[in-house]
């Protein structure tokens, strides 16, 4: 009879057990697709602004400038060149600095430069395209506000 009830009760946590790993296993989809809906929103906005960029930019002088485009969505960061090849590895001290700028989801543009001996850089950040929903659509003085929420540093500063 002992036995009986402890095989019953195993068998009501193995049943409990299952259906807590089914609800994980929901949940972990859901969040994959959201994830998956965001980064859609975000290569939306990186061609949108890329198409009016290209439209209204003009022919620049070559400089040692390099244009990139920033998306942290969690703990996730990506830098992207101007050609949207991923570069991250090639940035990879100013990840923790990335991080910290917002806790929110966000999609900025701008540009590294190198300071006075080319052995250091700063991240210059013109333009927010992304800011917990895609932001590229309002007015340059409403991006501007967005931006003044970031918390910039020593490395990481708002073209003025």
């Amino acid at each position: 009879m002992y036995e009986e009830l402890i095989a019953s009760e195993l068998e009501k946590r193995k049943i409990k057990l299952q259906e807590e790993i089914k609800i994980l296993e929901e949940t972990t989809k859901k969040q994959s697709e959201e994830l998956n809906k965001i980064n859609k929103e975000f290569s939306e906005s990186f061609e949108k602004i890329k198409m009016l960029q290209k439209e209204q930019e003009p022919k620049k002088e070559e400089s040692y400038e390099t244009y990139i485009q920033v998306h942290k969505q969690g703990d996730i960061i990506k830098i992207f060149s101007k050609e949207k090849e991923d570069i991250t590895s090639s940035f990879a001290t100013f990840i923790q600095n990335i991080k910290s700028l917002s806790e929110s989801d966000f999609a900025v543009e701008g540009y590294f430069l190198p300071e006075n001996d080319d052995s250091n850089m700063k991240l210059y950040i013109k333009d927010v395209i992304y800011y917990e929903k895609p932001v590229f659509q309002l007015s340059v003085d409403e991006r501007m506000e967005i931006l003044e929420k970031f918390k910039f540093n020593e490395q990481i500063l708002k073209d003025a």
